[in-house]
Order: structure tokens, then sequence, then C-alpha cells
């Protein structure tokens, strides 16, 4: 089966890896700022690359769907045996 929405994959990897860049920065933030400044910036940074991740699932959830959809559809066609 072809792979379709070349981009939305990349989209979805970029996110990903977005997150992962925040969260780093924002524990390095954090720490560097200390008190409760710095706890303040860690449970935001945490937070945020959390939310990220997330909305770069979402993309990879929407090919999912799309894929099972096609399926059930080329199912539906096939003739009985």
């Amino acid at each position: 089966m072809e792979k379709r929405y070349p981009a939305l994959r990349i989209v979805s990897v970029l996110y990903k890896i977005l997150a992962l860049l925040l969260f780093i920065a924002f524990i390095l933030a954090g720490f560097a700022q200390g008190g409760s400044a710095g706890i303040g910036s860690l449970i935001i940074g945490i937070l945020t690359a959390i939310f990220v991740y997330a909305f770069g699932e979402v993309f990879k959830l929407l090919i999912d769907i799309e894929e099972n959809l096609r399926r059930i559809a080329e199912a539906v066609k096939k003739p009985s045996d």
C-alpha cells in the first residue's frame, strides 16, 4: 500500500523534534534560573513539550484514520466470495 501525505508525515516528525528541543531548552533554562522561577520554567516547559508532541501525534492519527478508511472502502468494493 502506498504511503500518502508525505508532507503531513514530515510535519509530524518536525513537531516531535521541536517538542524534544523545547523540553531540553526549558530544562536548561529552569536550572539556570534557579529558585521558584526555575521551578515555574520547568513546569511550563514540560507542559509545553507535552502539548507540542501531542500535536505532532494528531497528524499521525489523522493519517492512520485515512489509511483505515481507505482499507474499509476497498474491502466494501470487493465482491463477496
